[in-house]
């Protein structure tokens, strides 16, 4: 008997209307497209209201092939350009680069006799760099790559050798283009519409690098700071490569740059640094230097311990350099064992490096 009361109480509370209703699906999220859509139009509401113009579209690709191959003169390549647009030659007239249109067409011309002294001519720097990097590029060359800093442009070496993992020397937010510009790869560019205008632009003429494998690399720090040991990582420096510039009697052998200050060091991210030694022209590994600043110098910049250095009196130690040839993409690898200067206190340190040769410039 129970058991049908219970029966008919489950019945009755079946059927109550005052029952709630089931909740109602949530609804599908948006696709990744329209995520980014609304991101974009947000990022761009927020620049207007700061003020900030969105910038000017990037010209059509086009196909520089053509453009090449259609090349006759370059008084017929200016006069050509030169009646595009009134608008534009009034800019022109008003910045006083009344030349612009010509030292255009001299990129052309030094494209078409792939000779990077046509680009001398050229008055803004910038441009002439680009057409020096753009005929070392069209000729696989990087011997005619333009200077910058202490070796060649790393962007112009990538292209000429058709080797993406020279990317690695450029700023972090510069990579992604040079490794799309490199590959060919439109897609790498992430949106970047000046990106993929200069990979479409060069698509005609492209060359798909060969298979590499990555370069080994490594940097490895530890130091003994009061009774603590602290172990830095620097691989990206190690990935950036060396670069050797041979003078008369010896190699000049540099890694990385020079730190910019040490009031930061206690909160720096990443660690930095920088590395340079002298080679005599014909080296037997192992090579021990003299642990001077004249021989061999290192500045490393870490986070809470602060701006090491082996140059001053206090500094003693052991630079060894292991393995050196002056050849693109050969190893290079030397080990410190020392005590460095950090203002007035010396500290224990150990390094080891592995990297490879980036560019080699004779002097």
């Amino acid at each position: 008997m129970r058991s049908i009361l219970a029966a008919l109480v489950l019945l009755a509370l079946a059927c109550d209307p005052r029952t709630p209703p089931k909740e109602p699906p949530l609804p599908a999220k948006p696709a990744q497209p329209q995520v980014e859509a609304r991101l974009q139009r947000d990022l761009e509401m927020l620049a207007l209201e700061a003020g900030i113009e969105p910038p000017d579209p990037p010209a059509p690709p086009g196909s520089l092939r053509d453009e090449i191959e259609a090349f006759v003169s370059l008084d017929a390549c200016a006069s050509r350009l030169a009646t595009v647009d009134p608008l534009l030659g009034d800019a022109l007239d008003a910045v006083g680069y009344e030349g612009l249109v010509r030292d255009a067409c001299r990129l052309i011309e030094a494209l078409s006799a792939r000779d990077p002294k046509k680009c001398a001519p050229i008055l803004a720097s910038p441009l002439r760099h680009r057409c020096e990097a753009d005929v070392a590029t069209l000729v696989g060359d990087s011997n005619l790559c333009p200077p910058s800093g202490a070796g060649r442009d790393p962007l112009c070496l990538a292209r000429a050798r058709r080797d993406p993992r020279l990317c690695e020397a450029l700023a972090p937010l510069d990579r992604p283009r040079c490794k799309a510009i490199v590959v060919g790869d439109v897609s790498a560019c992430a949106g970047d519409a000046h990106c993929e205008r200069r990979v479409q632009r060069w698509a005609p003429l492209f060359e798909p690098p060969r298979a590499t494998e990555p370069f080994t690399t490594q940097l490895v720090v530890d130091v003994e700071d009061g009774d603590a040991m602290r172990a830095f990582d620097l691989d990206a420096l190690s990935a950036q490569g060396a670069v050797v510039r041979k003078t008369k009697g010896h190699y000049e052998i540099s890694l990385g740059a020079k730190p910019a200050s040490s009031v930061i060091a206690a909160e720096a991210r990443p660690a930095a640094g920088f590395f340079t030694f002298k080679l005599p022209l014909a080296p037997e590994m192992p090579v021990e230097l003299p642990f001077d600043p004249a021989s061999a110098r290192f500045e490393l910049l870490l986070p809470g311990v602060g701006l090491l250095t082996n140059a001053g009196a206090q500094a003693k130690g052991v630079f060894r350099v292991t393995a050196f040839a002056p050849e693109p993409a050969a190893e290079l690898s030397f080990e410190i064992e020392a005590r460095v200067v950090d203002g007035e206190r010396v500290l224990p340190l150990r390094a080891k490096v592995r990297t490879f040769v980036r560019d080699v410039v004779e002097r």
